[in-house]
């Protein structure tokens, strides 16, 4: 496995609505929280759908974010009048014309997304699983190469002997041994010793 992305899905806390009634009149400034609800002084009531950082349809005509960037934000809001009319609204940070449906007054307003506090709504972490992949292989090879090096050094002694080998004279020879390891001393002493012994008593026989 190994991490292909990491994605940070754009969202807003708080929203500021601003409804230009439909009849005319001063615009109406709302504020609306997320997954909350406002009544306004109409008794129309406001509710909190979702929201998309970079609004558009999906192929099945559904509501969906193009990307994780606020390109083209928007707030979808479930709107009941008071005669108990529901609509659902779409309300754009652009200023969006008349003519386009989503665009058109509805439920008495013109609604807009005036502002709005960004606040990442979720992380997607993006993971791809390929077993077959060159890298892939080469890191369960050098993986296990490790951990085998390991075992060879912390489990494994090694251990050197020398001999140096000086005439005296026709008969005679002096052998000088050196030794060394890289762990149990004593052990490798022990052996060490037990050599340098059976070469004396060799080299005593001889002499007898």
């Amino acid at each position: 496995f190994f991490q292909a992305s990491a994605i940070t899905l754009g969202s807003a806390r708080n929203m500021t609505l601003e409804l230009t009634p439909q009849a005319g009149g001063q615009p109406l400034t709302v504020g609306l929280a997320r997954n909350g609800s406002v009544s306004l002084p109409d008794g129309t009531k406001v509710v909190y759908e979702g929201f998309f950082p970079d609004f558009t349809f999906n192929p099945q005509g559904q509501p969906d974010t193009r990307s994780a960037d606020y390109n083209n934000p928007a707030v979808v809001l479930s709107v009941t009048s008071p005669n108990g009319e529901k609509n659902k609204i779409f309300a754009f940070a652009a200023n969006l014309s008349d003519n386009i449906p989503v665009g058109a007054p509805k439920a008495g307003y013109k609604w807009r997304l005036k502002d709005f506090e960004k606040s990442p709504y979720a992380h997607v972490l993006s993971i791809k699983y390929d077993p077959f992949n060159a890298a892939f292989i080469a890191w369960y090879i050098g993986g296990f190469g490790l951990i085998g090096a390991l075992c060879f050094v912390f489990f494994l002694s090694h251990k050197r002997i020398w001999a140096m080998i000086d005439s005296q004279n026709e008969n005679d020879f002096e052998v000088v041994l050196g030794g060394n390891t890289n762990r149990n001393e004593q052990g490798f002493e022990d052996k060490f010793n037990k050599i340098v012994g059976n070469l004396e008593d060799k080299s005593d026989a001889d002499r007898a």
